[in-house]
């Protein structure tokens, strides 16, 4: 729930966010996990988060030569979003159709 409510807030999602909540969520399975495993567990922890992390869908993408900060990027998000809301909000709900991932078809008929 935390992977997919990090995501869906738009916000980072590190190794470190997720090893905080097994800490606070599950304490006695961390507590299992870590035994015997000495001066490794954390280390350990957080690649086993970072391999369930990959294996649900949640890779990290850097594209090579991105210098923007990610409050700068926040920035532009949020703008663009401003600005969308005051382009399309005047749109009925009938009138908007989601395209996300659907296919449909328009037929229109010419008249003679």
């Amino acid at each position: 729930e935390l992977m997919k409510d990090t995501r869906r807030d738009s916000e980072v999602l590190t190794a470190k966010t997720m090893a905080s909540s097994v800490r606070d969520v599950y304490p006695d399975w961390l507590e299992s996990y870590i035994q015997g495993k000495k001066d490794t567990a954390y280390e350990s922890l957080l690649r086993l988060l970072r391999r369930f992390a990959y294996r649900h869908g949640f890779v990290q993408r850097t594209p090579s030569g991105l210098n923007e900060k990610l409050s700068n990027l926040i920035v532009i998000r949020d703008e663009f979003a401003q600005s969308f809301k005051m382009t399309y909000s005047g749109f009925d709900a009938s009138e908007v159709y989601n395209t996300d991932e659907t296919a449909f078809t328009v037929t229109v008929s010419h008249a003679p």
